[in-house]
């Protein structure tokens, strides 16, 4: 016995089976028991009183925001040039669809 678990107490508590059974998928996707899984989000909660319950999803935010640049960078290159190959825009026009392109789609990075 770790000298953790030697001063450790014990909590227990009921669910309603339609919880349970949701903890226990979840469990059992995490690769570990029902009373890990919960010992493990307590700790989390824990972890994050006091503190900004949304910085553990900053890093994924930022990602799908980076994400989200990068295909308005691909659409901006990608739409002109689909325009301009299938024929659908006579070359007095390539100024206006270029300008409406720099416009709505190749917008500065906002961070």
């Amino acid at each position: 016995m770790t000298k953790k678990t030697a001063n450790s107490r014990n909590v227990s508590f009921r669910l309603p089976p339609e919880e349970f059974e949701r903890l226990e998928l979840e469990a059992q996707k995490a690769g570990v028991s029902p009373g890990l899984f919960v010992k493990e989000l307590v700790a989390k909660r824990l972890d994050c009183a006091g503190g900004d319950p949304l910085a553990e999803l900053l890093p994924a935010i930022r990602a799908v925001g980076d994400s989200l640049l990068e295909h308005r960078r691909q659409f901006a290159t990608t739409i002109p040039l689909l325009l301009f190959d299938a024929g659908n825009v006579a070359d007095h026009e390539r100024d206006a669809v270029e300008r409406w392109v720099s416009e709505h789609l190749a917008s500065p990075d906002p961070r």
